[in-house]
C-alpha cells in the first residue's frame, strides 16, 4: 500500500492522504527519484525494515519548529501534512525534500524517512509503533541526513540552530555513516587544518553536506578552515554553546562501549523535549532496550527511567548513569540515577540554591571523562529503584574542607575537597578527597563507583589523572532503609587504598 500523487497537486495546501491507502503499523519511505525526475511524492509501504542492500534508504535528522522561510518564498513551494488534535506540522519545502532525496541518491540509496510524511501523525497506535522501532529504523539506514535548519529551509553554517539540542536527535546522530546537510556556495573540496574532511556540493552552487562528527570538531573549535588561505568560516549551525557539542562527540567518538554509554546519559541531561518521556524514549534504543510506549503518559519521565535502568542492569550491562552528572542530586524514585533538569521551552536548566543554573553549567565542567569498570549492579524488582551494587566499600571519616583550587580536578565538577581518614579506628589521612559538593565532617561510607578515564585531553593532562576512581559517598537512611547517596567524590592512587578495602554488596534506597 502507499500513495502516489504529483507535488502540483499539493502545492500550497494541508495535504491530506487518504487513510484507506495507509496501514498503521508499517514502515513508509519516499522514493526519491520518482520525486526528483517525475515530480511526484510517492510514499511505499513495508512490512518489515527494507534489506539494506535490495532496498537501501537513507532517515532525515531534523529539528521540529526550524529555521522559518525567507520573506520572499511563496506558499506554492511548500506543503503541510495533518497532526494529531487538528494541527497542522511545519511547512515541508519542496525544495528541502529535493535536497534531501539528491543526497540520498548520492549516497546511495533510493528511499528516504522523514517522520513528518512517513509516520501517521493523526494515528496514535502508529506514533506508538514507530517509536518503538525508531532506533532500528535509524540503526539499519545506509545514511542519516542531518538538517539542522529544519524542513522550511537549509540552514547555512553560521546560522545557529536548536538541532543539537532536540533529544530525537541523539539517536539519529549515531549511524556511522551520517551527514549534514547545509546551504553553500563554495563548492567541493578538502577541509585541512585542526579539523580534516571534505565538503561535496549536492546542488551547486547551492547547497553541500559533510561528515557530521568531522563538522562537530570544526565547531567546537571554532570554524572551519576553507579555501587555499585556509581562512575559518565561523560555524554557529551547531548553536552557540559548545558543551552539547562535546557531549555529542563524546557519543560520536566513544572507544569503547563504556564510553559512549556514559555520553549518551550526559548528552540527554542537556537536551529538550516537547514530552517528558522523550528524554528515556529518544535513548532506548541505544541501550538494547524496548519500553512499552503506551504504557507511559506524556509525563512520565522517572518512571521511564526506572524501567530502562531495570531493563540496562538485566541485559548485564552496568549502571553507566553513575556519576555521569555529580552536580546534579538525585532522581527522586531512583537515588542513585541523576535528576533530570526542568525543561522549558527551548531553556533546560536545573534549580541551584533557589537560582536558575542552565544544564550544561552544571553538567558541562564533567564531559572529558567517563567510568570505567563501573560496579557491578542488579535491581530485584522492575520499577522499585532499589539498586544493589557490588564493590569495594569502607567506612570513612571526613575532615576539614579545604579548597581545591590547586587540583587537577577544579573545573571537572569536584572544586570542593576534604580530609579523608581510612576507617575512623585507625584514623590513617588518605586523602584528600575532591568532591561535587562539601559535607558535615562526621563517619561515611565510600563505594567505589568505577575508574576514571579522560578523554579530549593531551596526553600528559590524562597521565597526571590516571589512576583515581570515582567514589560514591553514602550515609545509611533509616526511613527508606537504605543507603542515600549523597555526593561524588574522585581519589587518586586508588590501588594503594582499594587493595585493603573489602567487596560489599550495598542497598542503595529509595
Amino acid at each position: 500500500m502507499g500513495y502516489s500523487v504529483p507535488i502540483d497537486a499539493i502545492a500550497g495546501t494541508d495535504f491530506r492522504p487518504n487513510p484507506d491507502f495507509l496501514a498503521p503499523g508499517r514502515f513508509r519511505f519516499i522514493v526519491c527519484s520518482d520525486f526528483i525526475s517525475k515530480r511526484r511524492l510517492r510514499v511505499v509501504e513495508y512490512k518489515t525494515l527494507p534489506d539494506r542492500n535490495s532496498a537501501p534508504y537513507a532517515a532525515v535528522s531534523y529539528p521540529w519548529n526550524g529555521l522559518k522561510a525567507c520573506g520572499c518564498s511563496k506558499p506554492s513551494q511548500f506543503f503541510q501534512l495533518p497532526l494529531e488534535g487538528g494541527q497542522l506540522s511545519d511547512r515541508i519545502s519542496f525544495a528541502v525534500l529535493q535536497t534531501a532525496c539528491r543526497a540520498a541518491r548520492r549516497l546511495g540509496a533510493d528511499l528516504l524517512w522523514i517522520d513528518q510524511i512517513c509516520i501517521i501523525q493523526t494515528d496514535a497506535y502508529d506514533k506508538e509503533w514507530q517509536i518503538a522501532r525508531m532506533f532500528a529504523l535509524y540503526k539499519q539506514c545506509k545514511a542519516s541526513l542531518v538538517l539542522p535548519g529544519g524542513l522550511q529551509r537549509l540552514a547555512a553554517p553560521d546560522e545557529s540552530t536548536n538541532w543539537i539540542e532536540r533529544s530525537w536527535t541523539l539517536q539519529e546522530a549515531m549511524p556511522k555513516a551520517t551527514y549534514t546537510i547545509f546551504r553553500w556556495r563554495l563548492g567541493s573540496g578538502e577541509v585541512r587544518g585542526l579539523t580534516e574532511g571534505r565538503i561535496d556540493e549536492i546542488e551547486e552552487g547551492q547547497t553541500a553536506m559533510m561528515e557530521l562528527g568531522k563538522m562537530l570538531q570544526a565547531a567546537f573549535v571554532g570554524g572551519l578552515p576553507w579555501g587555499t588561505d585556509r581562512q575559518s568560516i565561523r560555524l554557529k549551525i551547531f548553536g552557540p554553546n559548545r558543551d552539547p557539542i562535546l557531549a555529542l562527540m563524546g557519543v560520536k567518538e566513544a572507544r569503547s562501549a563504556e564510553m559512549r554509554d556514559m555520553a549518551v546519559w550526559r548528552s540527554a541531561l542537556l537536551r529538550t523535549c516537547s514530552q517528558p518521556r522523550d528524554t528515556i524514549l529518544s535513548i532506548m534504543g541505544i541501550f538494547g532496550v524496548t519500553l512499552d510506549v503506551g504504557s507511559y503518559e506524556k509525563d512520565d519521565r522517572e518512571k521511564a527511567a526506572a524501567d530502562l535502568a531495570f531493563e540496562i542492569l538485566k541485559n548485564r550491562r552496568r549502571p553507566s548513569w553513575l556519576g555521569a552528572a555529580p552536580g546534579c542530586g538525585n532522581m527522586p524514585n531512583m537515588c542513585s540515577m541523576p535528576s533530570f533538569p526542568v525543561v522549558d521551552g527551548r531553556e533546560v536548566y536545573y534549580s541551584v540554591d533557589g537560582q536558575k543554573k542552565k544544564a550544561w553549567d552544571v553538567i558541562g565542567t564533567g564531559l572529558t571523562w567517563f567510568v570505567k569498570q563501573a560496579a557491578k549492579a542488579t535491581m530485584g524488582e522492575r520499577g522499585s529503584g532499589r539498586l544493589h551494587l557490588t564493590a569495594k566499600t569502607l567506612r570513612i571519616k571526613l575532615g576539614a574542607s579545604r579548597s581545591s583550587s590547586a587540583s587537577c580536578w577544579e573545573g571537572f565538577g569536584f572544586e570542593a575537597a576534604m580530609v579523608l581518614n581510612e576507617g575512623a579506628e585507625r584514623g590513617r589521612a588518605v586523602g584528600p578527597i575532591h568532591i561535587s559538593r562539601s559535607l558535615p565532617q562526621g563517619d561515611y561510607q565510600a563505594l567505589v563507583a568505577g575508574l576514571i578515564e579522560h578523554f579530549q585531553l593531551p596526553a600528559t593532562a590524562a597521565r597526571a589523572q590516571a589512576g583515581a576512581a570515582l567514589l560514591m559517598i553514602l550515609r545509611w537512611n533509616y526511613t527508606m532503609e537504605g543507603w542515600e547517596p549523597l555526593t561524588y567524590g574522585t581519589l587518586g592512587n586508588i590501588e594503594d587504598v582499594a587493595r585493603s578495602w573489602p567487596t560489599c554488596i550495598h542497598a542503595i534506597g529509595c
